[in-house]
């Protein structure tokens, strides 16, 4: 399968990074992850490797997760992949010398091999399933009112009522939306319940995994902390 990739300055200048790294530090990178244990999923697990063997250790595991991405998207093989990539630095604007070009092309069997590391594959499969999901939470607050109640009138307030409303904001496949729901305190105890039962089922599920199961597992976000 064919696939076209344009290149941005930024994108092009992290590629260039990537391209003068030493082949032993390239190689090390390779081995390592090649033996991580337990099987990664978090891009924490992947960032103590690398940045063992470079500085750039952001820099190259952001580039590294987005050429993944790309692969699982499209569907293409390393070499597939880094021919779209080496196609997209010949057309890339500034372009590269032709020494630096060269060099990319000649260190092609390293990086297909970079590019082919099941560990990675691992992680970039979780962040996907973890936010494979038609609308995706963005934002939630709960707005307080207190509202007057007035005289027949409106010449005076008699009283006040105080209320709630729920505001969500959320991401579909094709823009950001968002929701009110009128809340009575009775809501925000039943909500603030299923959070706290939902965190507990989280702690639960992942420790029958580990312990039991003895299969790698992280709780989605919990990478944010």
């Amino acid at each position: 399968m064919t696939i076209e990739i344009v290149l941005s300055e930024d994108q092009l200048q992290h590629l260039s990074i990537l391209r003068d790294l030493s082949d032993d530090t390239v190689s090390n990178i390779i081995n390592e992850l090649k033996e991580l244990k337990p099987t990664p999923l978090k891009p924490e697990d992947l960032s103590l490797v690398i940045k063992k063997y470079t500085p750039h250790v952001e820099l190259i595991l952001r580039l590294l997760l987005s050429l993944y991405n790309i692969r699982r998207q499209a569907n293409v093989s390393s070499s597939e992949l880094l021919d779209a990539l080496t196609s997209a630095i010949e057309k890339a604007k500034p372009t590269w010398a032709e020494d630096q070009r060269e060099k990319w092309k000649d260190r092609h069997p390293l990086f297909q091999q970079l590019f082919s590391l099941e560990p990675i594959w691992t992680v970039v499969k979780g962040i996907d399933l973890s936010y494979d999901y038609t609308n995706l939470l963005q934002n939630i607050k709960i707005l307080t009112d207190i509202r007057p109640i007035f005289d027949e009138d409106a010449s005076t307030i008699k009283g006040s009522i105080i209320s709630h409303s729920l505001r969500i904001s959320y991401n579909t496949r094709e823009t950001l939306k968002n929701i009110t729901l009128a809340m009575d305190t009775e809501d925000i105890n039943n909500l603030l319940e299923s959070c706290e039962r939902a965190l507990k089922k989280a702690k639960t599920s992942k420790y029958v995994m580990q312990e039991y199961a003895k299969i790698p597992t992280f709780i989605a976000g919990e990478e944010k902390k």
